[in-house]
């Protein structure tokens, strides 16, 4: 192998353990953050227990975090016990505090969709 080769594979090495250094180095992902998921066994006012598995695990709602159902925003009264979730989370002085809860969608929601749909439809629910 000629030096100028030798010289070129390593420069191009080099660069490429650069840009994944720097591509990791301003990845949007927050490595902190950690992802659990489960049933809702206890709720309160903004707290609630979540089982895995056998485990019970207590999350604190963050008062910026954000719980979802079917891409809609919503509230602490949708965490109600036996709905499975899906809890981001992050470790702060020994607690675990919820940033982000997506509340699974069950048959429920969707006929409740279904049926206010058709009020829409139908124009009743307008002049209700």
């Amino acid at each position: 192998m000629s030096e100028e080769l030798t010289l070129y594979l390593g420069l191009l090495v080099a660069l490429f353990v650069l840009a994944f250094l720097a591509a990791a180095a301003f990845s949007p992902i927050d490595r902190k953050v950690q992802v659990r998921s489960g049933t809702i066994q206890h709720y309160s006012d903004s707290t609630f227990s979540l089982a895995e598995d056998f485990n019970f695990t207590s999350f604190t709602m963050d008062p910026a975090g954000a719980i979802f159902l079917k891409e809609r925003t919503t509230n602490l009264n949708s965490l109600q016990r036996g709905r499975k979730v899906i809890v981001y989370y992050r470790k702060q002085q020994g607690k675990f505090l919820a940033t982000l809860v997506q509340i699974v969608p069950s048959r429920a929601d969707y006929k409740a969709e279904a049926a206010e749909a058709s009020l829409v439809m139908t124009g009743e629910l307008a002049h209700a």
